[in-house]
């Protein structure tokens, strides 16, 4: 819906999680924990194995009501 996420609304970070599937360029599919960073952002930490084409697709979800939501990029890592 466009909500805002955080602790101080009703949408409170806690109830949701949030991963980042890194795709490298072996094929090799890697999963990220993203933590709560400040209104409506999550972050993290991912590592990438050396120079190639990466596909980010980043997940949310909010199991107690069932909703997902999805978004994915490309990243292009050069030497």
């Amino acid at each position: 819906c466009g909500c805002a996420i955080g602790p101080d609304v009703p949408w409170h970070p806690e109830l949701y999680t949030v991963t980042a599937l890194v795709r490298g360029p072996d094929g090799t599919t890697t999963s990220y924990p993203l933590a709560f960073s400040s209104t409506s952002t999550f972050a993290g930490d991912v590592k990438v194995g050396g120079t190639g084409s990466y596909v980010v697709t980043v997940v949310a979800e909010m199991p107690s009501l069932g909703n997902v939501g999805v978004s994915r990029t490309s990243v292009l890592v050069g030497s």
